[in-house]
């Protein structure tokens, strides 16, 4: 090991020295807040299995991943190792409320619910601390640990590493900007990314950002996007008619603001006020539009708009409708909508819709684009055929974008650019019709990619000695 790098492997072993006052910190902070206790305890003592008794030929995979957008990425892989070891035990967990959630409510949906119980088991990511780490092996015993995409723990490779059981990283990404930062200081990315058995990475392009900082070319693949293996069920006409029944939507054009951070749902309020403006100044007129944009054919009747706007953040929802009032518009929260409830921005506080709600939409913008978060999951409206906007900072999915932009299905914009985008997509049939059909094509899943990935973890179970 370099010996910078064995300095930063020391700095970051030194920061035990005040581990145990944060431990005891967090374990009062369990005892004075209950509401967190449960899981913070969880956190630092594993909670036992469903099951007891496993046999030395069953694998044992243990599956993490950050929060929503990863956890939906997993669950096709999920599946596939269920699939190739059907008496494997998986192990899953996430680091946050919203990923646990999602883990949850893809569990309570399988079909074969009995078998998940005692195949399946989910608990909170423990802290990494060396001795935390060490009762969860030895609780759990995984064959294989399994990182998704970004959310990677030095101590839980080191302990593993030490007792003969393999990390890969799946469904990796990293953007130009943090290989560049990366570059300065390489022996970074060598803590980060070295004792990995194996990485997969989304792209060509995050394969051969991680090849320059230094790692070694045959333990970094490019297997695709795990995305793209999402099985997002397509609703038929007569549940759409129902879902928009539920929603008060009648004849109405939809857009959706998915995923969204501040200050994006500022901006797509401003922006849903502005359209509604435009709309109504048009309406029964064929007038040169507004806002700089052309329309290929004449504008005959034109419906009235309406906001779907999904933040990231659920919790931001109050916050959210109080931006409406402010920007003149009238908002209603999803939980609390009552058939026939007037409103001009639906605020979707609920968990688990927004895949199938974007099936309404006839445009969408993904959050998380414009303010510099990395993007977010731009298949989820692809696939049910809406064309898709976002913003420049994409670099957690810059390889969907990039196929959407060169279809024709996606669309790049900022805050001075989506009105325009937004305004000639709604009211243009024919060029909204044509950019639906390629982000429906460019979204098609790549049913081989879960095969490719268990092939991966086959040969790493191989090398392990696991047969």
């Amino acid at each position: 090991m370099p010996k910078i790098s064995r300095i930063l492997l020391i700095f970051y072993k030194i920061c035990y020295v005040i581990g145990p006052v944060l431990l005891l910190f967090l374990r009062f902070y369990a005892f004075f807040v209950s509401k967190h206790r449960k899981r913070i305890e969880a956190q630092f003592s594993p909670p036992p299995p469903p099951w007891s008794d496993v046999q030395t030929d069953v694998p044992v995979f243990w599956v993490h991943a950050l929060s929503v957008g990863e956890v939906r990425a997993a669950m096709p892989l999920v599946e596939g190792l269920l699939g190739k070891w059907p008496d494997a035990r998986v192990l899953l967990s996430a680091s946050t409320h919203t990923g646990m959630d999602t883990w949850k409510t893809w569990l309570n949906k399988r079909v074969n619910q009995d078998v998940s119980e005692c195949a399946i088991f989910l608990i909170p990511a423990p802290f990494d601390f060396p001795c935390i780490i060490r009762r969860f092996r030895r609780m759990y015993a995984p064959h294989l640990m399994i990182f998704v995409e970004t959310d990677i723990w030095p101590n839980w490779i080191w302990d593993f590493r030490d007792n003969g059981i393999p990390s890969i990283l799946v469904n990796g990404a990293i953007s130009s900007r943090s290989a560049e930062r990366l570059s300065y200081l390489k022996p970074v990315a060598n803590l980060l990314y070295g004792e990995l058995e194996v990485i997969s990475m989304q792209s060509e392009d995050d394969r051969l950002r991680l090849l320059s900082l230094g790692l070694s070319e045959n333990r970094v693949l490019c297997l695709g996007n795990l995305k793209q293996a999402i099985q997002i069920n397509t609703l038929s006409d007569s549940q759409q008619a129902e879902l928009r029944r539920s929603l008060g939507i009648e004849n109405e054009r939809i857009w959706i603001a998915g995923s969204t951070h501040a200050p994006e749902e500022d901006i797509c309020l401003r922006v849903h006020a502005e359209l509604i403006s435009a709309v109504k100044a048009l309406k029964g007129t064929t007038p040169t539009p507004p806002l700089n944009t052309t329309i290929s054919q004449p504008i005959m009747q034109l419906p009235d708009l309406k906001l779907i706007l999904a933040p990231r953040d659920v919790k931001r929802a109050p916050e959210i409708a109080e931006l409406a009032r402010q920007a003149g518009l009238i908002p209603c929260l999803r939980s609390s909508y009552r058939f026939g409830t007037p409103y001009d921005v639906l605020i979707l506080n609920t968990l688990g819709e927004l895949a199938s709600i974007y099936a309404l939409a006839d445009v969408a913008f993904v959050g998380g684009s414009i303010a510099p978060v990395g993007g977010h999951n731009l298949l989820e409206p692809a696939v049910h055929g809406v064309p898709v906007l976002f913003g420049r900072h994409v670099e957690s999915c810059a390889d969907v974008a990039r196929r959407l932009l060169e279809s024709g299905g996606g669309f790049e914009c900022d805050e001075n650019s989506m009105e325009g985008l937004l305004f000639q997509l709604l009211i243009d049939e024919d060029l909204r019709k044509k950019a639906a059909a390629e982000a429906k094509r460019t979204a098609v899943a790549d049913g081989d990619i879960v095969n490719r990935h268990i092939k991966l973890i086959e040969a790493v179970l191989y090398h392990a000695s696991f047969h």
